[in-house]
């Protein structure tokens, strides 16, 4: 959406790999062909606030393909499945999130101070508040809201509990016994911290552990890893689970930020920085941050990937974001403490999508063995996406983009008249091949840098 090679409205996107440094700083003129037409945000989310790079409000749905992404969901022939799409998190405000009608609101809260009637459950209410932040809003939305991830998934349930040890049990307690009459694939997205008790020898109490490992072994649980670096570390929490999802924070630039937890435990990044765009409480536009507005990126992404391929395993979900992810210097450097890089949304469905064309939807077995194999060969995973796409697709060259536009070409190029339509289809080719093909540094260096 803000790709092109001019516009004040650019963003500033990286090269993925280890060339930061070496990003093109070019320029041309769109005039009336910008991106975002038709968004109808207040001027002051026109940009990323005191920042140089001049990123859009929605850069980081742009880093990810997450426009991309429900656009080819909403296009594609591909069989869809229905999933349950959950949330554990703090104060909601259901008019302001897309829920299903019949959702489940489940409120577990062990507060004196505030709450001394101590909830326990509360079937489709409009409103819980525990605190004034309406965090599960702002988290929500970027899961599947207007700016969000996931394609026309809606939420199922909300389980919002209080921050302390005996509201966080009676959530994971209540939360299994709700899981076990559900028979479609479950994704939770959990930007909160594990506050599981200790007993008096000063071990976890085993009974929360394993309540923890049964939510964690019959869900795609996607949690955040915390803003705590380096003074608190959740590793010996999610050690405990099976698979979990652990999101850190990325900056715009692809480095690890500041706050954001480094631990063997991280899966992958999410773009996040100083804050990114979702809908608050009446679908205000707000800036959110911390690796609770990275969580809901990777859910959101998961939701699509499962709707695709809902028999996948934890494990095999696990494998498909590290194979699918865009490097970045961290990761390169230590994907042991910083994960495999950044969530890749786009690549994520297109791979889903060429799986279930390969396995259909039920062989199991036939995912697995595809998944190792394209582990084992990466260029030809590329390869096979590369030849997938759209017809449209096909006949798109790096060259042609040059020709649209002189100051972005690799090479010299005779500029070539064209219509405002042709060179937004041009530019929207151009992400896609980019983000599907990460190892390719020239679509890269033709993304532009606008200073």
């Amino acid at each position: 959406m803000s790709y092109y090679c001019s516009n004040k409205n650019h963003i500033l996107f990286y090269w993925p790999l280890f060339l930061l440094a070496l990003l093109l700083t070019t320029r041309s003129n769109l005039h009336a062909c910008s991106l975002l037409e038709g968004l109808d945000l207040p001027a002051a989310t026109h940009n990323y606030q005191g920042d140089p790079m001049k990123l859009s409000p929605l850069w980081a749905q742009e880093y990810i393909g997450a426009d991309l992404a429900r656009e080819f969901m909403a296009k594609t022939k591909a069989q869809m499945s229905d999933i349950h799409l959950a949330i554990g998190d703090s104060s909601f405000h259901a008019p302001s999130m897309f829920l299903k009608k019949d959702f489940l609101a489940v409120a577990t809260w062990h507060d004196s101070d505030n709450h001394p009637e101590y909830i326990q459950q509360i079937q489709a209410p409009t409103d819980v508040q525990y605190s004034d932040d309406y965090h599960a809003v702002n988290v929500g939305n970027l899961v599947n809201g207007r700016w969000g991830v996931a394609y026309n998934t809606p939420f199922s349930s909300i389980f919002t509990f209080s921050h302390s040890n005996d509201g966080f049990v009676d959530f994971l307690t209540i939360f299994n016994q709700k899981r076990e009459k559900i028979d479609i694939p479950v994704v939770l997205n959990f930007s909160q911290t594990w506050d599981i008790p200790y007993d008096d020898k000063g071990g976890m109490d085993q009974a929360v552990v394993s309540q923890a490992k049964k939510l964690a072994s019959k869900s795609y649980v996607v949690t955040a890893a915390g803003n705590e670096y380096p003074y608190f570390d959740m590793s010996p929490i999610l050690n405990q689970l099976k698979d979990p999802i652990v999101v850190s924070s990325l900056s715009p630039a692809g480095f690890k930020v500041h706050y954001s937890n480094e631990r063997p435990t991280i899966t992958v990044g999410a773009p996040v920085g100083n804050y990114i765009l979702t809908e608050s409480i009446n679908k205000e536009p707000y800036h959110f941050s911390g690796t609770s507005a990275a969580t809901p990126l990777v859910s959101g992404s998961i939701a699509n990937l499962v709707k695709l391929l809902p028999l996948v395993s934890p494990q095999d979900v696990q494998k498909l974001i590290r194979m699918t992810a865009t490097p970045t210097i961290n990761s390169l450097e230590n994907p042991n403490k910083n994960g495999h890089g950044m969530i890749n949304t786009y690549r994520l469905v297109q791979v889903a999508a060429l799986l279930q064309s390969k396995c259909g939807i039920e062989d199991v077995a036939c995912v697995q063995k595809e998944i190792d194999a394209y582990i084992a060969n990466s260029n030809q995973l590329t390869a096979d996406l590369l030849a997938s796409i759209d017809k449209n697709f096909q006949n798109f060259s790096l060259e042609s983009v040059g020709q649209l536009f002189p100051s972005c070409a690799l090479e010299p190029q005779e500029p070539r008249k064209s219509s405002c339509s042709k060179k937004k289809s041009s530019f929207h080719n151009l992400r896609r091949y980019a983000l599907l093909n990460t190892e390719n540094p020239d679509a890269w260096k033709m993304l532009k840098l606008y200073p």
